[in-house]
């Protein structure tokens, strides 16, 4: 409904720029890659309004005044690398910057999350105040936030509100609910390319088994997805009608750690355990039985190693911590801890020494945590079932539950103390969440979404993938890479593929490695 200003992948090339969809022309960097002009097409609003720089602008204070409330935010990062903002007509903005920048990164991981929004029906302050520049200071800009966000939270007018009327992309809703169905109607006046048919709908389903049941039936659906474990018997996908489209996104898989617990936070911090968990994950195994051999790939650092690119570091590709219960022992007797016959191993040696527990972390402490994972698919179900029974052979006891994913993301996807111990969200995380280029920021170093205590070292390494141009700006994805991969702030996990299914009956489908649907070129076969 409110597309970015830049899409990227094509059907022909997914690191691409999408041309089409984007709403303004490629971004042109000069004066050393400190300035960015960005000229916005003659798009419209779905009211018969044009897409101007005041929409753009409103975003940009929005995001400079209320940053902390934007989930991709990363000190220094954008807007903090953005000295000063000017425009010309009423289609250009140039961006002038505090420094010198890689332009890539700077084209894919910080322009990308730029959102035009309707200026001219969201700047306001209240639902009876009037429509104005509110935004452009910092009380204007909190009040205006206050009021979208409050109306943000009743879901049941999200088809009604008039806010929510007024888009730039292919569709308009019309109705929703909290289970996530959600059916939309074409914009009439959208400026992109404009989808044949008249309604799309968004079905959702309480298991991956259930979603299967629906895409053979070969009515239901004219998109789908084929579960892991039903790769096996793809060839009932496609005598249902399909074409299979296996997808691999940009995007790593981990466990994440909480590491404000008072509990058990202490015990994260020291990479030894961190390490052991990392030998306890049996990614090659997963794989082969879970994912049907085809269905995934192991994934053993911060750089997806699918679709191919040049980024993945030398220690990230080896695999820097196989899957060893006899090496994750060693670590840990190594370090104090005494491993029973059975159940939880206990520290018998405290302190900060090279070959005890470590600090915080008190005499008769157990290696006891709990683990809660996404509900309804059996793959991951029968993964962590593996992992916890690994683990148990070496001394660590890990207590399971499942949660359906929005409370599972309420509950552990931004730090909170009281939060699970390991959290396991299921789908993979994109590089910074579906942006083009690995640089790990927003996932990493933002805080907004792990509880990880970011190293300094960790931040100059992720700075210099934003600056660096050319050969070295491979280099320094080199380094971040081969050094997260080592100090495991996650422990990684098995990336399944989403093999998506599409009627034989439609044209014009892909997928890109975003994650990010387009269905506005989607059309029947005549």
């Amino acid at each position: 409904m409110w597309p970015a200003l830049y899409s990227y992948g094509t059907a022909t090339d997914p690191n691409a720029l999408n041309t089409a969809l984007s709403l303004a022309n490629p971004p042109v960097f000069s004066n050393n890659n400190t300035v960015v002009t960005i000229t916005l097409k003659r798009w419209k609003w779905s009211n018969g309004q044009p897409l101007t720089n005041a929409d753009l602008v409103f975003f940009l204070d929005l995001l400079r005044y209320q940053k902390n409330q934007f989930a991709d935010y990363v000190p220094g990062d954008i807007p903090d690398n953005i000295q000063s903002v000017t425009t010309s007509g009423t289609q250009t903005v140039v961006l002038h910057l505090t420094g010198s920048v890689n332009p890539v990164w700077f084209a894919k991981d910080q322009l990308d999350q730029l959102v035009p929004l309707p200026q001219q029906v969201w700047d306001k302050t209240s639902s009876s105040g009037a429509v104005g520049h509110n935004a452009n200071t910092p009380a204007g800009a909190a009040a205006v936030l206050n009021y979208l966000s409050a109306q943000s939270k009743d879901t049941s007018t999200y088809a009604t509100n008039p806010l929510w009327k007024v888009v730039d992309g292919p569709f308009e809703l019309t109705s929703f609910n909290n289970t996530g169905a959600a059916t939309f109607k074409v914009n009439p006046n959208y400026s992109g390319p404009k989808p044949t048919y008249k309604v799309f709908k968004e079905v959702p389903y309480t298991s991956d088994a259930s979603e299967f049941s629906s895409l053979l039936a070969g009515n239901e659906l004219q998109v789908g997805y084929v579960p892991s474990t039903d790769l096996a018997t793809d060839s009932r996908v496609t005598a249902a009608g399909y074409k299979l489209m296996p997808t691999p996104f940009w995007e790593i898989n981990f466990l994440s750690l909480n590491y404000i617990s008072p509990q058990v936070g202490n015990i994260f911090k020291q990479l030894y355990v961190r390490q052991a968990l990392q030998h306890l994950m049996n990614q090659n195994a997963v794989v082969k039985s879970l994912l049907s051999g085809t269905g995934g790939y192991p994934d053993y650092g911060p750089v997806p190693p699918q679709p191919s690119n040049p980024y993945v570091g030398s220690a990230e590709a080896a695999s820097t911590y196989p899957y060893s219960i006899k090496d994750a022992r060693a670590l840990l007797t190594s370090h104090g801890w005494k491993i029973p016959a059975s159940g939880a191993a206990v520290c018998a040696s405290p302190g900060s020494g090279a070959n005890q527990c470590g600090p915080g972390i008190s005499a008769g402490q157990t290696l006891t945590f709990s683990l809660t994972y996404v509900s309804g698919a059996s793959y991951l179900t029968g993964e962590m079932e593996n992992f916890k029974s690994a683990a148990a052979s070496a001394g660590i006891v890990i207590n399971l539950t499942s949660a359906p994913f929005n409370a599972l993301i309420a509950e552990s996807g931004s730090p909170h103390a009281s939060g699970p111990d390991i959290a396991n969200w299921g789908a993979g995380f994109a590089w910074d969440f579906g942006e083009p280029y690995p640089t790990g920021g927003s996932i990493f170093a933002s805080g907004h979404f792990l509880s990880y205590p970011v190293p300094s070292e960790l931040r100059t390494l992720i700075a210099a993938t934003h600056t660096a141009s050319g050969s070295q700006a491979v280099n320094a994805m080199h380094a971040y890479s081969n050094y997260l991969s080592k100090q495991l702030p996650v422990i990684f996990q098995p990336v399944t593929y989403t093999t998506y299914a599409a009627s034989n009956a439609l044209q014009g489908v892909y997928f890109p490695p975003t994650g990010i649907l387009y269905p506005q070129t989607w059309s029947y076969k005549k």
